[in-house]
């Protein structure tokens, strides 16, 4: 019943849109997978593109298709309109505004609106495990010079650092000596950062200072 429902709610949204893989999966395309929902045959397939595309394998996260969602038949994610950069400067910005569905967003903006916006940061943000639209944790500058616990074992894998600001990850619990890992120092500049830690070594502690 609650497949049902979901996909009734995605059918009325996606019927005015062309459909076309986004890159940008809607946040609950998690649930909905383990309720079934791409595999359902009721739901048409360019649908799960569009909203769950990355999620079912059928997109990749540039947009494109998988070999599942038909290789190269359906283009990769475009901006239908030439203005969106213009729309992106206002307040809000088209892609964040609350006034347009994210059905008419994908329609007019596809590509300016599936391109990740870093978020606001006092000195780093940093992202671990499979989420990757929530930061684990945005901090702000840190005192301790021994650092600060980063509270998981997945891996860190990307961070967004202030311009200014330098961030330190280290492969040693906090309170032990700070023992850079991923890169590190990494010097901020306000856009996302790929972050590769070889096992066995994962980041456990950081600091960050500007």
């Amino acid at each position: 019943m609650q497949l049902a429902a979901t996909t009734v709610v995605l059918f009325a949204l996606v019927s005015s849109t062309a459909a076309q893989c986004t890159g940008s999966d809607h946040p609950n395309c998690k649930s909905w997978k383990t309720n079934g929902y791409c595999t359902n045959a009721a739901t048409p397939l360019e649908q799960r593109k569009l909203y769950c595309g990355v999620t079912c394998g059928l997109c990749n996260t540039d947009g494109t298709q998988t070999a599942a969602g038909g290789g190269s038949i359906v283009p990769p994610c475009t901006d239908a309109n030439p203005s969106c950069a213009t729309w992106q400067t206002q307040t809000p910005p088209f892609c964040a505004n609350p006034s347009y569905s994210e059905a008419m967003k994908k329609q007019y903006c596809c590509k300016t609106c599936s391109t990740p916006v870093p978020p606001t940061t006092a000195c780093a943000a940093i992202y671990a495990g499979t989420d990757a639209t929530t930061p684990l944790i945005n901090s702000a500058p840190t005192t301790d010079p021994l650092g600060v616990a980063i509270s998981t074992l997945d891996p860190v894998n990307k961070v967004v650092v202030k311009t200014g600001c330098t961030l330190i990850l280290s492969s040693n619990p906090q309170g032990g000596p700070i023992t850079p890992t991923g890169g590190s120092p990494i010097v901020g500049d306000g856009n996302f950062k790929t972050i590769t830690i070889a096992p066995p070594d994962i980041a456990m502690a950081f600091t960050c200072t500007c």
